[in-house]
């Protein structure tokens, strides 16, 4: 059984325009798991987690003197400046927060690359990244995986999300304590497609289960107020934006982390082969712009804010508030124990491996591709990044 080998549970930062009556996110997209720029201006997803958060200690954020060290890292600015048209795979929001300031700062400029982002939303994205209408992209690891079962020649290139993102969110009353206690209970999830999903069905193998031993039930993007209205027992939502809005509603959810309990690689940036193989100067260009996004975002997280409501007006005002909590939730999933091993935007081969397997157990792709042909941590570096 192949399960839309290029659908993609989105990566998580945003709101509630799937609660309010809005459109879901797109399959492929690495957008929210209910998207709004009213709210959130992820996959994000669709998406992101290398190594299980719990096996590591809280990293602290990057500092102001880690920030002047990546930009004095920085390569020199080329004479001619190249034009790279970025696709997010979502509508502006506060998930891009790093890619805005990168732009604001000069981040992309120091790499002699003038930087265009484009938010159009199309289920074929990763095919359109594969046919060179883009040079790069922000999507989710098990669309890649697909993509290159289907000998679509893209490959991960940096993290975004470090850590997985999506969790089990439940409220207090179900007695969902720990992970085996979903045996039985009623599950919603937005549908079987995507990095969430392929959590889910890693977890349930983990502990021996099957989908037959839960009641899951494909609830689209309403995973809030499905689960505050009593519709099921829980959630597959995102910790840092779902879980969040089931507080704001007046009761604290449990939360238990997918990629704490399994191994998952969230969303990152992805580009494909003509690009890798002739133009690597300007894939290290465009890794190293977004990690300087990402450091900087981390050490100043105000300033970052301020600039992404710039670029994206609905995420202030009223909406201030909780925009600032979903991105102070979020600047954590960026690093974990491996990144501080090995540099911002590693990702975990095994945790790859982990998910292509998971994917061909369930019938998602028909065999695994080679790690080495899905994801790279070439232009990763601890000291230059």
């Amino acid at each position: 059984m192949n399960r839309q080998p290029f659908a993609l549970l989105a990566v998580a930062l945003a709101g509630v325009l799937a609660a309010c009556g809005g459109a879901a996110a797109p399959a492929s997209s690495t957008a929210p798991s209910q998207a709004a720029a009213s709210l959130a201006a992820p996959g994000a997803t669709s998406s992101a987690s290398a190594k299980p958060a719990a096996s590591a200690s809280p990293a602290p954020l990057a500092s102001a003197a880690a920030s002047a060290s990546l930009s004095a890292s920085a390569a020199a600015k080329p004479a001619t400046a190249t034009d790279v048209q970025l696709a997010l795979g979502y509508i502006p929001n506060v998930q891009f927060a790093p890619f805005y300031l990168a732009e604001a700062k000069g981040f992309y400029r120091d790499e002699g690359i003038n930087i265009s982002f484009d938010n159009g939303i199309s289920p074929d994205l990763i095919k359109a990244v594969g046919a060179g209408k883009f040079k790069f992209a922000i999507a989710d690891a098990d669309t890649v995986i697909s993509a290159r079962a289907e000998g679509i020649p893209v490959t991960y290139v940096a993290s975004f999300f470090e850590q997985f993102p999506a969790a089990i969110i439940s409220l207090p009353k179900a007695g969902i304590s720990q992970p085996a206690s979903i045996k039985g209970k009623k599950v919603g999830i937005p549908g079987q497609f995507g990095s969430s999903y392929v959590a889910l069905l890693e977890l349930l193998g983990k502990l021996g289960l099957t989908e037959k031993d839960i009641d899951l039930q494909a609830i689209g993007f309403n995973q809030p107020p499905q689960l505050l209205a009593g519709k099921v027992d829980a959630v597959i939502g995102f910790a840092n934006n779902d879980a969040l809005q089931v507080a704001a509603a007046g009761t604290k959810p449990n939360v238990m982390m997918l990629g704490e309990l399994v191994p998952m690689v969230g969303s990152g940036l992805v580009t494909n082969d003509d690009t890798l193989k002739g133009s690597p100067q300007l894939v290290q260009g465009m890794v190293r712009a977004m990690l300087r996004g990402m450091q900087y975002t981390m050490a100043h997280p105000d300033e970052a804010f301020q600039i992404t409501t710039k670029a994206v007006p609905e995420a202030g005002g009223q909406n201030a508030k909780l925009n600032q909590d979903v991105l102070a939730a979020t600047l954590p999933l960026w690093r974990s124990s491996g990144t501080d091993a090995n540099g911002l935007g590693w990702a975990d081969p095994d945790a790859l491996k982990a998910m292509s397997d998971t994917m061909v157990k369930a019938g998602i792709i028909r065999s695994a591709p080679a790690p080495d042909q899905v994801m790279t941590n070439r232009f990763i570096s601890k000291d230059v990044t």
